[in-house]
């Protein structure tokens, strides 16, 4: 998700950003176009010509610069402290060199007297200004917007120049800024513009070098930008950090490192990367890197992928993670690379052999999985707390990325649940089949219990006749020949497949699904009788929804009340009240024969009625009698389907959906399975 300019630049975590901007739809709007011919060469001078002026105007220093043929990139640093030392009149010159001021600004200037109002309103505009003179989004709007202008007078056109607002990452410490400072400067020879550093034309690093030739050489760049200055060596040959820059070492450099250094390093590095002279580093390893604790190979890998490895920020890992919680978010791009890069990693070495036929073979690990960067104890961990929180609070509390929480505990369930192997089921007697989904109307599936046990045995991806189907000719013969009964709702897709390969057994139409049938039936019924009611009926049946379906023990004496007032007004809701009671007393006859009789008498009542609805019902009845009946045969209840769909409902509620159908079932099977102290801390 985007995040605001104001989140992700803050003096609160950094004064260093390195920032970029390309030209629209990618063109090559600065340099020679290929396909064209066109030259816009000097176009680059524009840009350092523009640089030059806002770094005198801005309390922002410039660090690196590279201006390249479609995009340029620089390093800059907010000096607020320098904004905060200028004078109220500084501040008005230095913004009126830029924007047109204000009345109440020129009487400052020419020191005219003000009114308690108008002072006021002086300040609050040089607060304001001088606020945005060491902001770098204002920096950036004044550098773009001045380009954009130039080229699209030339051009003779309007639009867009550039192809966006510009990008920035924050540099968290001295490893990130000089990371990118010399992606920055180096920028040309990866390119392959440029064989040498200082013959990389628009590049702070040439305008640098060329500084020490006396006197200097010439430079397409006659206006040169006021770079900022690295440190000097202390007195005490102290090497400085961004800490001690920062206390007490200003006057010598805001750059937290020398200049030596820093051109040793330029000179390793631009020489190292360039494809046709990889073997040609004749002198060693720069002393910085061996004090920044950076890896060579490491930094030569990895530096030129500074915008692909990094997002909002470039720092080590620790320096990143406060990033991430000011931003409000648990993981940011950039940690696998900063550990990488700058070594904030725990590393272990494992023995490896290649085999004579050129396999490579690794010592194992006993308390890693094979493929994976996280213990075995840590994902048992991750994968207990998912089954009782939401992967995004666990995410939170962990610092974890939301895929990364369920990929953890998508890879423990698979490894520990106990597989389903149907073709392994013995002494079966009755079964339950209901359908789930993923997400309400989307990717259905089938669940199977066992209704002795109460254990699931069985998650299919489906829910017509085929899927069940497939699940019961997997059942050993004896199996699936024992089986007595199976329970189900009034679905034919279920029946069909019953009926087919489970011969000896009964089909159980549960007494919840049949009562929620009725239920619906008599919501219709009485909302007709509603529309057809007087205005005194109307107010009578007001709020008695749910006092119809509600079993009489449970109603309080005003609901009783209410409803006796009704049943007595209305005669044909006190015949659906009264048909309601003897429909669930049916359950109580004792046996298939005298559920049967009773059933009967039940549908002859309610075909008697007249009531569109009622006799819909009675009819749906009549056709599903057997199965109904069979519950006086077997005492067979779905309340372990039922207890199973509440539990399944409660992970969908609290996922908040779940879009990984494979995982879903995994949690399905969990729900099914108690749960163990083990889960969170391993076994004692």
């Amino acid at each position: 998700m985007t995040k605001p300019r104001k989140l992700i630049m803050s003096l609160d975590q950094t004064p260093w950003y390195h920032c970029y901007c390309r030209a629209v739809r990618r063109g090559w709007l600065f340099g020679e176009d290929q396909l064209t011919g066109a030259d816009y060469s000097h176009r680059k001078v524009w840009i350092t010509d523009k640089l030059a002026e806002l770094a005198d105007i801005f309390a922002i220093d410039v660090a690196a610069y590279a201006v390249m043929s479609n995009h340029y990139h620089l390093v800059l640093h907010m000096d607020k402290p320098k904004a905060d030392d200028w004078s109220d009149k500084a501040v008005i010159r230095r913004w009126m060199q830029l924007f047109k001021g204000h009345d109440l600004t020129l009487k400052v200037l020419k020191n005219k007297p003000l009114s308690d109002a108008e002072q006021w309103k002086a300040d609050e505009l040089i607060a304001e200004w001088r606020s945005r003179l060491c902001d770098i989004s204002w920096f950036m709007r004044c550098l773009n917007e001045h380009i954009a202008r130039l080229a699209n007078a030339e051009n003779k056109c309007t639009g867009r120049f550039w192809e966006g607002r510009f990008k920035s990452q924050a540099l968290l410490d001295e490893q990130a800024i000089i990371t990118c400072m010399a992606y920055v400067d180096l920028n040309p020879v990866r390119a392959g513009i440029a064989a040498l550093p200082e013959t990389s034309d628009f590049t702070a690093i040439q305008q640098r070098v060329q500084s020490l030739n006396k006197p200097p050489k010439k430079s397409e760049n006659k206006n040169p930008i006021n770079l900022a200055k690295f440190c000097k060596p202390p007195k005490k040959n102290l090497l400085p950090t961004a800490d001690t820059v920062h206390q007490g070492q200003r006057s010598t450099g805001i750059i937290p490192f020398y200049w030596r250094d820093y051109l040793e390093l330029i000179d390793w590095t631009g020489r190292a990367i360039l494809p046709n002279k990889t073997g040609s580093i004749a002198i060693a390893e720069p002393k910085i890197l061996q004090r920044l604790n950076i890896d060579s190979g490491d930094w030569l890998d990895n530096m030129p992928r500074i915008e692909k490895d990094f997002h909002h920020c470039i720092g080590r890992g620790d320096s990143i993670k406060p990033c991430a919680e000011k931003l409000d978010q648990c993981w940011v791009k950039g940690l696998g690379a900063a550990r990488k890069l700058f070594g904030c990693y725990l590393e272990v070495e494992l023995a490896q052999v290649v085999t004579t036929c050129g396999r490579r073979l690794m010592e194992a690990c006993e308390f890693v999985d094979t493929g994976n960067r996280y213990t075995q104890r840590f994902c048992q961990l991750v994968s207990g707390l998912c089954r009782h929180m939401s992967i995004s609070t666990v995410s939170r509390h962990l610092k974890l990325r939301w895929e990364t929480v369920k990929n953890m505990d998508k890879f423990h369930l698979e490894k520990t649940l106990p597989a389903l192997n149907p073709e392994k089921l013995i002494d079966l007697k009755y079964l339950g089949v209901d359908e789930v989904a993923r997400a309400k109307g989307h990717d259905y599936m089938t669940v199977i219990y066992d209704m002795e046990s109460g254990h699931l045995i069985g998650v299919e991806t489906g829910r017509k006749a085929e899927v069940l189907t497939a699940f019961l000719k997997r059942l050993p013969a004896q199996t699936a020949e024992n089986i007595e009964a199976v329970a189900m709702d009034m679905g034919p897709a279920y029946q069909k497949s019953v009926r087919e390969c489970l011969p000896n057994a009964d089909i159980v139409f549960d007494r919840f699904h049949v009562m929620q049938n009725y239920s619906k039936a008599m919501s219709n019924q009485r909302r007709i009788e509603f529309r057809k009611a007087d205005r005194a009926g109307k107010e009578q049946l007001k709020g008695t929804h749910y006092l119809l379906l509600k079993n009489a023990d449970k109603l309080n004496d005003k609901q009783a009340n209410k409803l006796q007032t009704l049943l007595e007004n209305n005669s044909n809701i006190n015949t659906l009240y009264i048909l309601k009671e003897q429909l669930q007393a049916l359950w109580n006859a004792g046996n298939y024969d005298a559920m049967m009789n009773a059933l009967e008498q039940w549908c002859d009542i309610a075909e008697q009625t007249n009531m569109l609805y009622l006799k819909k019902f009675a009819k749906s009845l009549r056709k599903h009698s057997v199965g109904i009946c069979n519950y006086g045969k077997h005492g067979l209840t779905s309340a372990r389907i039922e207890a199973g769909n509440v539990s399944i409902g409660m992970i969908r509620k609290r996922a908040r959906g779940i879009k990984d159908t494979e995982y879903f079932k995994l949690k399905i099977r969990q729900s099914s399975m108690p749960d163990e102290q083990s889960m969170f801390y391993g076994s004692h």
